[in-house]
């Protein structure tokens, strides 16, 4: 089992923990808080408090399930996160098991985050807001019922897509090479896969035409052009060469302009391609993020592994990420 232990370290005076993925996993639960239950608000947005509170914790234990399946808890288990004065929640979740009786005690005011969403829904820009539905176009300022739909909608697109700003990048990536759905029940692994099928669509223009196409939209203008340009740099000294997609089917381009297909790759370059290529999209898009990558270094040569430790530092880095 990995192990960090840290003494006197700036704000760190006195840490001893094994590295276990079952506490990234509860990392990312409660992060994806905001994303797993904005839906629901924009659902019930006109219903009572206590019914939203109900499914809220019926959502929550759920979403717990789904991530952690049938755990054996004793009596004295105890959850707590505090999402910190930082973060706009400013609220805490404690989960605890009571015998055979799961219960969430949240500590989340949904009062507040409907007042966020009353205050979203109010802008003076929404206005001007128009959507075109077939050859109908609507404006959506005048029907605030229709907005709270179609903002519900857009949330929940973006929930299932997966393409939000919470990111779990497991261990044992090389299914991905063999282009084959997992068969195990595991669901970080299942939204992994997902997630690296969304991410192709990006990857139909390559490295260079995703920054070109970017700068494009942005009048010409991309304000981490070094740091993109010094992060393809690394990425070619881990895999050698370049990622490609052509006609579905994955390859790297190596530097002798030799096409390799991924199923043939060595197993380094099938794990890291896709934590890479993730981290690489997010460099691009320039957004806060977070994210939890289980295992980077695996199946790496050593000099390869330091590239990748210089690859992971470049995103946490950049703007607001936590990685």
């Amino acid at each position: 089992m990995q192990r960090i232990i840290v003494k006197n370290f700036g704000p760190l005076k006195d840490i001893d923990l094994e590295i276990k993925s079952t506490l990234a996993k509860l990392i990312y639960f409660f992060r994806e808080y905001e994303n797993t239950v904005k839906p629901l608000l924009f659902k019930n947005h006109n219903q009572s408090h206590d019914f939203t509170k109900n499914e809220h914790e019926q959502l929550l234990n759920h979403r717990f399930s789904d991530l952690f399946g049938d755990y054996t808890f004793s009596n004295e288990t105890l959850i707590y996160f505090d999402f910190g004065s930082d973060n706009k929640l400013n609220q805490s979740i404690t989960i605890f098991y009571n015998s055979e009786i799961k219960l969430f005690i949240s500590n989340i005011n949904i009062e507040k985050i409907f007042k966020q969403i009353n205050e979203e829904l109010n802008d003076d820009r929404i206005s001007s807001l128009k959507i075109v539905f077939g050859s109908e176009e609507v404006n959506l300022g005048k029907r605030k019922n229709d907005i709270i739909a179609f903002a519900g909608l857009i949330i929940e697109t973006l929930g299932k897509s997966h393409l939000f700003n919470n990111y779990f990048i497991p261990s044992n990536r090389a299914f991905i090479a063999q282009n084959y759905a997992p068969l195990t029940t595991d669901s970080m692994m299942y939204n992994f896969y997902i997630l690296v099928g969304e991410l192709k669509n990006k990857f139909r223009k390559n490295y260079s035409q995703q920054i070109e196409e970017k700068k494009y939209f942005n009048q010409g203008k991309l304000k981490n052009k070094r740091i993109l340009k010094l992060y393809l740099k690394l990425l070619r000294s881990v895999l050698k060469g370049e990622y490609i997609l052509e006609n579905q089917n994955d390859f790297i381009q190596l530097d002798d302009n030799i096409k390799l297909n991924l199923r043939s790759a060595a197993s380094g370059q099938q794990e890291s391609i896709w934590v890479m290529n993730a981290i690489f999209y997010l460099l691009l898009e320039n957004n806060e993020s977070k994210i939890i990558i289980e295992e980077p270094e695996a199946h790496l040569y050593p000099e390869a592994q330091k590239d990748m430790t210089y690859l992971i530092s470049l995103l946490a880095n950049q703007e607001s990420n936590q990685v």
